[in-house]
């Protein structure tokens, strides 16, 4: 299965499986870049708590909680927050799927064009390494203390979660990530290309199923 796929399908995504370190564990290290196309790897951050979420230029839901992840961001400022780039959610004509490292880093400088993006941005590798360690899901989110523990995940950003584990680490909110509007949500779509909103309706049925089923596994995780 290719990683970078050229249209977005229910397939490239389990929404029944969380990969990845679980809280209490770890940090698992990896190697990315900065925009300038420097190496770099998340241990570098060590020392600090660490906010690491994934996002794409076509991703509506990390899109959405922009300007209130930068709000925390001001709200904590001994906080690291972290976006890591990873592959294109919905690409099409426009915002196609990535070929090579430089045209990934390229794209990734679109974030601060495009949604004010100002956190510190990782790029991901074209094989999506980092990604795939963690889940491959489109906006996951991490809380990665200062030992490089974790101590929240969560397959779907919810900004007022974070900021109850950032205000807590012991905290285990339920997270009710939001759904940004219909209109929103499809601008952002069609930032891939007008095929990238065809691409996604057939599959829309399946996503609120799936999202349904995490709601109900996160409340019952947390009983």
């Amino acid at each position: 299965m290719n990683y970078n796929y050229n249209r977005f399908q229910g397939k490239y995504y389990n929404f029944d499986k969380f990969d990845g370190p679980e809280v209490g564990e770890m940090a698992i290290d990896f190697e990315a870049y900065d925009l300038d196309g420097n190496r770099v790897k998340l241990s570098d951050y060590k020392g600090r708590t660490i906010v690491l979420e994934t996002g794409s230029v076509t991703c509506p839901i990390y899109s959405n909680n922009v300007e209130r992840m930068q709000q925390l961001r001001e709200e904590f400022p001994d906080v690291e927050f972290i976006l890591l780039y990873v592959r294109e959610a919905h690409p099409g004509n426009k915002i196609g799927n990535h070929e090579t490292l430089e045209d990934k880093i390229s794209m990734a400088k679109m974030l601060g064009d495009v949604d004010g993006e100002n956190r510190t941005i990782l790029v991901d590798t074209l094989s999506g390494d980092a990604h795939n360690i963690y889940t491959a899901f489109p906006n996951f989110v991490y809380v990665i203390d200062s030992d490089f523990i974790v101590r929240y995940r969560v397959e779907w950003n919810d900004p007022e979660a974070v900021r109850q584990v950032l205000l807590d680490p012991k905290a285990n909110p339920v997270p009710s990530p939001g759904k940004g509007g219909i209109i929103r949500n499809i601008r952002v779509l069609r930032r891939g290309g007008i095929n990238a909103i065809f691409h996604f309706l057939p599959v829309l049925p399946r996503l609120m199923r799936s999202r349904k089923k995490l709601r109900k596994r996160w409340i019952t995780s947390r009983k």
